[in-house]
């Protein structure tokens, strides 16, 4: 993370840029298929706003070839709205909506979604916008992904605040992102409390979350790349929870999800 601080957001905390050159960089991995989703709150400030700025960028540089996929806004003449791009069956297109403007200091759950036919997008659950594509999604090893700018070089930097980012490998219609925007995560979220030492069995993990629900701990060895492993599942009947990891790696990554 470069920049980005945390404030209150539209789900407990969320980042604000400050239109410049913050971003969260967010590694470099792909969605395999022809299936694809892409969804976050957004809440642009009024002051200096950029009306090309991205929101979440897989791209290797400004151009619609160097996009692997892409939601930013937009201005369609004096309206400004939200626009996506997806390189797919060998070539990348950019759709813009036709409706739904995106206003200034509100809250605003935006989306794009793909499903090997079309590409569409939608605001505040409802289409805005669709495009017909088809083939399998271009992947890249090496492309990078950033919430809040563009890569590499954070061009068309966002200035407000950015919340509950998701990508899924799934095809969303309009009534499924609706759904996801009204899926408010629970309260209070995951949360890292300790890491202790377990000897030579690996690591003790001492976390937070929100009663009656299941807590997992996922570990990865390499976040440029990274492949999630489920390592300890807890049924929270109360918090903290205790999770174990018993394997013996010189180094590792961890987080939490909690459902």
């Amino acid at each position: 993370m470069f920049g980005a601080i945390w404030t209150a957001g539209r789900y407990g905390n969320a980042l604000s840029f400050d239109g410049v050159d913050d971003r969260v960089e967010y590694g470099a991995w792909s969605v395999a298929g022809t299936a694809l989703t892409l969804t976050a709150w957004i809440r642009l400030y009024p002051e200096g706003e950029d009306n090309d700025a991205r929101i979440l960028s897989k791209a290797t540089g400004m151009g619609e070839p160097d996009h692997w996929w892409m939601l930013s806004t937009t201005l369609s003449g004096s309206d400004r709205r939200l626009r996506a791009r997806l390189k797919a069956g060998g070539s990348t297109v950019t759709l813009i909506a036709s409706s739904h403007n995106l206003p200034l200091d509100t809250w605003t759950h935006v989306a794009a979604t793909y499903d090997g036919a079309t590409l569409r997008l939608c605001v505040n659950g409802n289409e805005a916008g669709s495009v017909a594509k088809t083939g399998h999604l271009a992947e890249s090893a090496s492309a990078p992904i950033w919430i809040g700018a563009n890569p590499p070089d954070a061009y068309a930097p966002l200035r407000g605040l950015v919340d509950d980012v998701r990508v899924y490998n799934v095809a969303m219609d309009a009534a499924g992102v609706a759904a996801i925007m009204n899926d408010a995560p629970p309260q209070p979220r995951p949360g890292f409390l300790d890491f202790v030492p377990a000897g030579r069995a690996g690591w003790t993990v001492i976390a937070s979350g929100a009663i009656g629900h299941f807590l997992y701990l996922q570990r990865a060895t390499n976040l440029l790349a990274p492949q999630w492993q489920r390592v300890a599942t807890q049924a929270l009947t109360s918090s903290p929870a205790v999770l174990v990891d018993t394997a013996l790696l010189d180094r590792a990554f961890y987080r939490l999800l909690l459902d």
